[in-house]
């Protein structure tokens, strides 16, 4: 099970005790990315596409952070002809799926699932988890502070 975690207006400074806390979720890589005042951070737990499927995952101006698994990702990327895939990861084609349906695209997912993506050029994030609950999704906001994880 991977660790998913971000955070708006708070000090980058608590990066590494947050990557440390979500380091047992996620042994096999973790990493992080800041934009202004967002922060998203991932500690993986390899399975799919062991050398390529890093996160955070990057398109243009989106980026992804992930944990669960995508049952038909396979099947969903016959409807992305449009983007060419560079991993075999279910990561990959769900940012291209969200990219391109938007909130359109939770009907298409069949899985357990949790995510943000965030959209560095309109400076919005999109969450998201399976309908069951199987990876669930928790956020805090305080004024204007905001953190999540899954």
């Amino acid at each position: 099970m991977c660790g998913v975690s971000g955070f708006v207006n708070m000090p980058e400074g608590i990066i590494p005790s947050v990557l440390n806390a979500l380091k047992h979720r996620g042994p096999d890589t973790q990493s992080s990315v800041n934009f202004d005042n967002v922060s998203l951070l991932h500690t993986r737990l390899a399975i799919q596409d062991v050398l390529h499927a890093q996160q955070p995952m990057h398109f243009n101006e989106f980026t992804l952070v992930f944990n669960g698994e995508i049952y038909n990702h396979l099947e969903l990327r016959e409807e992305l002809q449009e983007f060419s895939f560079s991993t075999s990861s279910d990561t990959e084609t769900l940012l291209h799926l969200l990219i391109k349906f938007k909130e359109k695209a939770f009907a298409k997912l069949d899985g357990m699932f949790a995510f943000c993506l965030f959209d560095k050029k309109n400076r919005t994030m999109l969450f998201g988890r399976d309908r069951a609950g199987k990876k669930p999704l928790y956020y805090f906001q305080e004024g204007e502070k905001f953190l999540f994880c899954v």
